[in-house]
C-alpha cells in the first residue's frame, strides 16, 4: 500500500492524460522533471503519512489506481448504454465493456453526448467516465482528491465537456470495481 501511494503522490505524470505517452518514454531525469513540474504547476498536495488508510474507499482506490480509466470507461459505457448502442463505432468497443453496458447497472441513463463525436468512442467513454468520478473527490484524502481528475485530464483535439454531476452512483462505482478486479 506504501508503494502505491507513493506511486500517486510523487509520480503523477504517470498516469497525467496529456503527459503519459511522454513519461514513458523519458529517462528518469526527465520523469523527474515530469513530476515536479505537474506537482508545483497543480499545486498538488503530499500525503501526511504513506501508511495504509483506514477508509476503506481510499484504501481500494488507491489499489486500483492504474485501472481507474478502466472503472470509469465501464462507468460511462454503463451510463451512456442507449445513445452508444447507435453509434457507429460501438463494435469495436472491447467485449468487455460491451458486456458491462449491456448489463444495465446504471440506475439513470446519462442521455447523450451533444459534441462531434470522435472516431474513437473509448475517448468519449474515459472523459466522460473522468465526470462520472468527480463527486468521489470530497470523499477522498486532499492529496488524492487533487489528484483524481490527472488521468481524465482533456486533451489537443478533445472537444467533448460532460457537465459536472453532482453525486456519484456508488453502485455503479463499486459494480464497475468489482468487474475490473475479476477481469485483473
Amino acid at each position: 500500500m506504501a508503494h502505491d501511494a507513493m506511486h500517486i503522490a510523487y509520480a503523477p505524470a504517470a498516469y497525467y492524460r496529456p503527459w503519459r505517452a511522454v513519461y514513458a518514454g523519458a529517462s528518469l531525469d526527465q520523469q523527474r522533471w515530469l513530476n515536479t513540474t505537474l506537482i508545483r504547476q497543480r499545486r498538488l498536495p503530499m500525503p501526511a503519512t504513506l501508511a495504509a488508510p483506514a477508509d476503506v474507499l481510499t484504501r481500494r482506490l488507491m489499489g486500483l489506481w492504474p485501472k481507474l480509466p478502466e472503472v470509469a470507461s465501464l462507468m460511462a459505457a454503463a451510463r451512456l448504454r442507449d445513445w452508444l448502442a447507435s453509434q457507429r463505432g460501438c463494435t469495436a468497443l472491447p467485449a468487455t465493456v460491451q458486456a458491462f453496458m449491456r448489463a444495465d447497472h446504471a440506475r439513470q441513463p446519462g442521455g447523450c453526448v451533444q459534441a462531434p463525436v470522435p472516431a474513437d468512442l473509448s475517448r468519449v467513454l474515459l472523459v466522460w467516465g473522468g465526470v462520472e468520478l468527480q463527486p468521489l473527490a470530497p470523499l477522498l484524502p486532499a492529496w488524492l482528491s487533487a489528484r483524481l481528475s490527472l488521468p481524465f485530464a482533456p486533451m489537443a483535439g478533445d472537444t467533448l465537456r460532460p457537465l459536472p454531476r453532482e453525486r456519484i452512483d456508488l453502485d455503479l462505482f463499486w459494480t464497475a470495481v468489482t468487474y475490473v478486479e475479476k477481469l485483473s
